[in-house]
C-alpha cells in the first residue's frame, strides 16, 4: 500500500545527504551548481535545473516537516530565521521577541558560561517560548550546531520501512 511513498521516501533521504554534506560527489556537485555559499535549505531550484536537482530539491518539503536544528554553540542558528525549537510542526516561535533584531543568532541567548541567558529570554519571549528555550539542554565546551530528523531521537532521517 505504501510503494507510491518509496520513490519519495528515497529522494527524500538523498535530499538528507546533500543537506549534511554526506552525499559524496553528488552533494559535492549539487551543492557547487545548484547552491554556492548557501545550505541546501536556502536553495532555489534555478534555471534549467537537471532531473536530479529538480526531484531531490522537490523532496525538500518533506523533509522540512520533521527537520530542526539541534543547538551547539547557536552561532549557525537565526532566532527567528531557522526551526530551532523541539516543538513539531513548526519548529520555530510562537511570538516575536520584543526588541532583539532579526537577524539575531541563538549564540547571543547563550552565556559564556554555556548556559541559557534566562532573565533575557523570559524579557524578550513569551511565557510559552521561554519555557520551551529553557527546556533545551546545552552540553560540551564548543558544540557545533547540527541539523536533526525530529521524528527520531537518534536525529537522523531514515527511509520508510515495510511492516
Amino acid at each position: 500500500a505504501l510503494n507510491h511513498l518509496r520513490p519519495l521516501a528515497l529522494l527524500a533521504k538523498q535530499a538528507w545527504r546533500v543537506s549534511l554534506g554526506h552525499g559524496g560527489v553528488l552533494s559535492a556537485v549539487l551543492g557547487q551548481k545548484y547552491f554556492p555559499g548557501a545550505t541546501f535549505f536556502e536553495a532555489r531550484l534555478g534555471s534549467s535545473p537537471s532531473l536530479t536537482w529538480r526531484s531531490i530539491w522537490d523532496a525538500r518539503n518533506l523533509l522540512a516537516a520533521g527537520i530542526r536544528w539541534k543547538v551547539g554553540n547557536g552561532r549557525s542558528i537565526s532566532i527567528l530565521g531557522h526551526p530551532w525549537l523541539p516543538r513539531p510542526s513548526t519548529f520555530q516561535l510562537i511570538g516575536c521577541p520584543l526588541s532583539l533584531p532579526c537577524e539575531l543568532k541563538v549564540a547571543s541567548l547563550i552565556t559564556t558560561g554555556r548556559e541559557w541567558n534566562a532573565a533575557l529570554i523570559r524579557m524578550e519571549f513569551c511565557s510559552l517560548d521561554t519555557d520551551c528555550i529553557l527546556g533545551i539542554p546545552l552540553q560540551g565546551v564548543n558544540p557545533t550546531d547540527e541539523l536533526v530528523w525530529h521524528l527520531e531521537k537518534n536525529g537522523r532521517f531514515c527511509e520508510m520501512r515495510e511492516e
